[in-house]
């Protein structure tokens, strides 16, 4: 059977965030946004491992490994690249993986719980306005549906809720 390799996007630098870090760093009820998503991927049972994919600074630190036990990979200068690199360094590392869930650090309403709720998943979902960054065709020849998430903007929302809270 394949595995399962989560992705947890983390390179973002949260320019519209308007705070003195990227908001994957910033804190909710005393935890890193990102700690939030690393927890729901150690604590899911249906994906097999995860890695982090951070920006330069971060792969240079090593904090977030050192820190939370994490696999950083370096991203792109853009969520795609970011991404692409993720894939291909799965490709390289996990040649059985069969599917992959991608989240982003920033946004943490991410949970063991979802991640688990779909074991036999056969849908790429974005969970933002375009999905130019998916082969959709190469999908397609793969009987792999392509759909934008229902509900877009909602973590926008609690984004710019946290932001004023903080």
């Amino acid at each position: 059977m394949g595995q399962s390799i989560g992705i947890i996007l983390a390179g973002g630098i949260g320019a519209r965030f308007g705070a003195d870090k990227p908001k994957q760093y910033c804190t909710i009820f005393d935890k890193e946004m990102i700690w939030y998503s690393i927890e729901a991927f150690k604590k899911a049972t249906l994906i097999d491992d995860f890695i982090v994919v951070v920006d330069q600074t971060e792969m240079q630190s090593q904090r977030l490994a050192k820190e939370y036990g994490v696999t950083l990979v370096l991203g792109g200068d853009t969520r795609n690249k970011s991404l692409k690199n993720a894939l291909d360094y799965i490709n390289e590392h996990y040649p059985d993986c069969e599917k992959f869930i991608e989240n982003n650090a920033a946004c943490p309403m991410i949970t063991p719980e979802l991640i688990d709720a779909a074991p036999n998943l056969k849908l790429i979902c974005e969970s933002a306005t375009g999905i130019n960054n998916i082969d959709i065709e190469y999908a397609a020849s793969k009987g792999i549906p392509v759909r934008n998430a229902v509900g877009y903007s909602t973590s926008s929302v609690v984004q710019a809720t946290f932001m004023h809270i903080l």
